[in-house]
């Protein structure tokens, strides 16, 4: 059975984006109800940063994915599925209150709606401390996940 991280973990197995790419750093939390909390730090070497220090909208919906993916192989680890990668097919919905900028510490909330065989749809909020940045509802397909061989880690 592959090895379960403790909460809170870094990303990096979840997700595959690397820097400066990957804008979510830690899964704090993720439970039983298809429920994932995620922290993103915004980095100065973030591509998609402006030069008055915001980050561009767009920047908003993909750290949202990369929260769901984040969660997502969390729980299939858990399950010893390997964690596949997703592809982000289609946003439902977003609406975008104020931006982020450098240095902002946020909080992504997901949660699983609704998974019909490979597509998954998923609402999730960004917010920086008290205040709701952004909140939206996204499809994302994620090929067929494949069991971890006993001994082995993802």
């Amino acid at each position: 059975m592959a090895t379960q991280p403790q909460l809170p973990t870094d990303v990096t197995a979840f997700v595959p984006h690397r820097s400066p790419m990957r804008m979510v750093s830690r899964l704090l939390v993720c439970d039983s109800d298809d429920l994932g909390t995620v922290e993103a730090v915004i980095a100065d070497d973030n591509p998609l940063l402006r030069a008055d220090g915001s980050l561009e909208e767009v920047a908003l919906c993909e750290i949202l994915a990369q929260s769901f993916a984040a969660t997502q192989g969390y729980i299939d680890l858990k399950n010893s599925l390997a964690a596949e990668r997703g592809f982000l097919v289609g946003i439902r919905s977003i609406d975008i209150f104020a931006p982020a900028h450098r240095g902002d510490v946020l909080t992504i909330k997901v949660q699983l709606l609704m998974r019909m065989e490979g597509f998954y749809l998923v609402r999730g909020e960004v917010l920086r401390g008290d205040e709701l940045l952004a909140e939206g509802e996204m499809k994302v397909w994620v090929p067929e996940l494949k069991t971890i061989p006993d001994g082995e880690d993802a």
